[in-house]
């Protein structure tokens, strides 16, 4: 039983969650946030796209 803590606790340890954010490419280069809006690639600024509606 106490092996099984063991392992059970190194896996845990180790498999910490990650996630990704979606925001914009090459934003760390700007000197503001303005004009990492304004050189974005990819990011929020086009309204073109599909939009999905829940109801």
């Amino acid at each position: 039983m106490l092996c099984l803590l063991i392992i059970l606790g190194r896996y845990f340890a180790r498999h910490k969650g990650t996630y990704f954010t979606h925001e914009a490419k090459g934003a760390d280069d700007a000197a503001d946030a303005d004009t990492a809006i304004i050189n974005a690639e990819g990011g929020q600024n086009n309204s073109e796209e599909k939009k999905e509606y829940f109801i």
